[in-house]
């Protein structure tokens, strides 16, 4: 309504967009972001948001894949390929206390770094195991592993991009805005009440939103 991102807006959370965002609404963001502002962003396979390119800005690759895990976690929870399982975490405040836990992703497109970049901080926040990898051959059909096209795990799911922004921009309560925070999971289902009480799954939703606001 207003042709941007509120300026109060404390939090941006993007979650499963079926289709893709016009080219002025992915401007709208970019802008907020550059101007230190804090984005979740929550994309499955399958779609094609707008969002890749902008994100791509702040060193996020997000693949045009879907990740097939065969692994023992996963048949031990009686889940089939397409559920990812994690048990494996980057160091970083969100993940900090899920060591030791398990956490599910019904349907999941890899999300990592392409890049470094001086002066920001990024990090891989979700891991699946060696047996996993990522699909390329698109939705349908029982995959198969295919060495010259797919590519093998651990398979990244989720990635956090902290750095100085690209502009200044005053907050309400008249300080600075420090940093843009940004994180991305390659799946939003995880964070849905079907799955938000199975082991860490909300309580790692929950960490990335108290990240994100600085709390």
């Amino acid at each position: 309504e207003r042709g941007g991102v509120p300026g109060d807006c404390d939090l941006l959370v993007v979650a499963g967009p079926k289709r893709a965002l016009f080219a002025s609404e992915v401007d709208s963001i970019r802008l907020y972001l550059k101007g230190g502002g804090a984005g979740f962003f929550l994309l499955d396979p399958g779609v094609r948001t707008g969002l890749e390119g902008m994100l791509s800005e702040w060193a996020i690759r997000v693949g045009d894949d879907y990740v097939v895990d065969e692994s023992g976690l996963g048949r031990l929870s009686n889940l089939d390929y397409s559920m990812p399982v994690a048990a494996s975490y980057g160091s970083h405040p969100i993940t900090e206390k899920h060591h030791g836990q398990m956490t599910f992703y019904p349907l999941a497109r890899s999300v990592d770094l392409a890049r470094d970049v001086p002066g920001f901080e990024l990090s891989r926040l979700v891991l699946t195991s060696g047996t996993s990898w990522r699909e390329m051959d698109g939705l349908g059909g029982r995959p198969r592993y295919d060495a010259g096209r797919d590519v093998r795990g651990p398979v990244c799911l989720a990635v956090s991009a902290k750095a100085p922004p690209g502009r200044t921009h005053v907050r309400a309560d008249g300080l600075p805005q420090q940093h843009t925070h940004i994180v991305t999971f390659g799946d939003s289902d995880f964070a849905t009440t079907a799955f938000f009480d199975i082991q860490g799954n909300g309580d790692l939703f929950l960490n990335a939103v108290s990240w994100l606001l600085e709390e």
